[in-house]
């Protein structure tokens, strides 16, 4: 022990300093502000992922995709299992807005429908956070999110669920380290098949990796400079 300062504490401290500064190094953010190229209503895109008609954008390298999985799945027109007429509403306005529907209603639960991100480079990502708002009538709902979903299996059980309440503006959900070092995500909400249950989404906020790899990235020379005048400091200071 030097001065009361362990060793080993001195190097863990400095490594998550180290892992710290790696990690959060590349914030973007998707804005829905009205991107060019978006076609208008239900009308069919190209470069869809999920199917290749769904419409898309890219934004700050995020491949951006909304995604539409009917209440009762049907193979022979969906091979996928994703609706090829998946599309966004209000682009134009500066936010995507999400409803409630029913593909069949011979069933009581709603299609799951949302947006798809991945990276444009296949790097992993964190998700950060994302604004959301409730529209009326709808007072409460859960924000799903998962790295996968079966569209053949269209069930909330699929998602981790974020508990929300309505509010008169954006709100944002912090989402922590629940999604860290993924390369994509399905971000839907419990509408049910009631049209009127509306949600908007704005501002996702992800964290890019500068690698294809989900471990940290190893440290660059000028770091690991710092790293060991780190540790120098810490030898001298106990030593004093």
């Amino acid at each position: 022990m030097w001065g009361g300062i362990p060793p080993r504490a001195c190097v863990i401290g400095l490594f998550v300093t180290l892992c710290s500064l790696s990690a959060r190094a590349d914030l973007r953010t998707v804005t829905f502000s009205n991107p060019s190229g978006v076609p208008t209503g239900h009308n069919p895109d190209t470069g869809g992922i999920l199917t290749p008609t769904s419409q898309n954008f890219s934004e700050n390298g995020i491949h951006v995709e909304a995604f539409w999985a009917p209440n009762v799945p049907d193979t022979h027109r969906w091979p996928s299992g994703f609706r090829p007429d998946a599309h966004f509403h209000h682009l134009e306005n500066g936010y995507e807005t999400s409803h409630g529907f029913r593909t069949s209603t011979a069933v009581s639960t709603g299609d799951i429908q949302g947006v798809y991100l991945t990276m444009q480079d296949g790097h992993f990502f964190d998700l950060e956070s994302l604004d959301y708002r409730l529209l009326s009538p709808l007072q409460s709902t859960n924000i799903l999110v998962s790295t996968d979903f079966d569209p053949f299996n269209p069930t909330t059980a699929q998602f981790t669920p974020f508990a929300v309440t309505v509010h008169p503006t954006f709100t944002t959900l912090n989402l922590g380290d629940a999604f860290d070092h993924v390369t994509h995500l399905f971000i839907s909400s419990d509408l049910g098949g009631n049209p009127l249950n509306r949600i908007r989404w704005d501002n996702i906020v992800i964290n890019h990796h500068t690698t294809s790899t989900a471990f940290v990235p190893l440290p660059n020379a000028a770091i690991l400079g710092g790293l060991g005048l780190g540790l120098v400091a810490c030898v001298r200071r106990g030593r004093r």
